[in-house]
């Protein structure tokens, strides 16, 4: 009986990225790159443009490591072919990308020869050793770049939509599960495990605690996917416990941590929040999703409380107000702050602008 691949020996085509994927491996032509750019922390990322055969979509791929560990993409000569081991697939706002993940390795690979030793490879990877089918997927794709019909395709920038384990349309690809106000925001139902995403929501309970801020939310949607929930008798709400009960579904637990904590000090229940760069993801101790806000400002990461006319507001208390119909006790919140009181508050200058 042949022996069985294991997963992290598997190479996939770009068309066969699904989400959920955590250890994929991909030899790919890298179509264009990005200089390092610093993350504002200790790491910079360089950012890739993953094209193949199997699909027109430019597929975006991210690696982050200090400055001197991260490849030299002046000195290769687009377009090359890029092999990359142990990386996973990400959602990030309305599109899906690939990035490293613990144990990653990369190297490169000149499309003017026919020689297996890459030009570049990643520190850690101090010998290639490539499989048979890698060797294979190499001369495919100098074969492909040096074709008419390579030279004859118009890749296509924007959304990226990847399908999931089971090979359906991708959730972000149904266009109700988008929020219509805004093109870059998804509802609380169009939420899955392994995503950054943006969302609108209203708070409708807190919880503080010493490290970090829980903030209880509501969209109007419904969560597909299973997610923590913090036990509702620790909540500081205004609603009765029958009512927290009956809409106890459509709750989403965000907790906040870190400089992002400050930003809660404003937030009062009934307020109408819009967080940026949210990371919905199962810990290792868990088997439900969890979802948080956590330290740096990453790709805008924040939060940011949101004007009583903002115009992003109506289209969620819309969807709020016919949830409440499920509620057979009374749904009244107390009267705001001022918009002026709340937003001169010192912490302001944390929330985004």
């Amino acid at each position: 009986m042949p022996k069985r691949p294991r997963d992290t020996d598997v190479v996939k085509s770009l068309s066969e990225l699904r989400q959920g994927d955590t250890r994929v491996n991909v030899i790919a032509v890298l179509y264009s790159s990005t200089p390092p750019t610093n993350t504002r922390g200790a790491h910079h990322y360089v950012k890739f443009e993953l094209v193949d055969p199997t699909t027109p979509h430019i597929i975006p791929c991210l690696l982050f490591a200090q400055l001197e560990l991260l490849p030299d993409v002046s000195t290769f000569s687009h377009p090359a072919i890029v092999r990359l081991r142990r990386f996973k697939v990400v959602g990030f706002q309305e599109r899906y990308q690939l990035k490293d993940c613990i144990g990653h390795s990369w190297s490169m690979f000149s499309r003017d020869t026919d020689s297996f030793i890459p030009e570049d490879k990643s520190h850690e990877n101090a010998a290639i050793k490539l499989t048979i089918e890698e060797k294979q997927k190499i001369t495919e794709l100098r074969s492909w770049l040096r074709s008419e019909m390579f030279n004859e395709t118009v890749f296509e920038r924007g959304p990226v939509y990847i399908p999931g384990q089971d090979g359906t349309t991708s959730t972000l690809k149904e266009s109700d599960k988008f929020n219509k106000f805004a093109d870059y925001h998804l509802t609380i139902s169009a939420i899955v495990n392994n995503l950054y995403f943006n969302l609108v929501a209203q708070v409708i309970a807190i919880r503080r605690k010493s490290d970090c801020t829980v903030l209880r939310c509501i969209d109007g949607t419904k969560p597909t996917v299973q997610t923590f929930k913090n036990n509702s008798l620790y909540m500081e709400t205004h609603f009765s416990q029958l009512v927290m009960a009956q809409l106890f579904d459509y709750f989403l637990d965000i907790t906040v941590y870190d400089e992002h904590n400050l930003v809660t000090e404003v937030v009062h229940i009934g307020s109408f929040v819009e967080f940026n760069n949210l990371h919905c993801y199962v810990p290792s101790s868990s088997e439900v999703c969890e979802v948080i806000l956590h330290k740096g400002h990453m790709f805008n990461r924040g939060m940011r409380l949101l004007p009583s006319n903002h115009d992003m507001i109506p289209a969620v208390r819309k969807k709020v107000d016919m949830i409440k119909v499920r509620a057979t006790s009374d749904w009244t919140l107390p009267p705001l702050p001022p918009d002026d009181e709340t937003f001169d508050q010192p912490c302001h200058s944390a929330v985004l602008s």
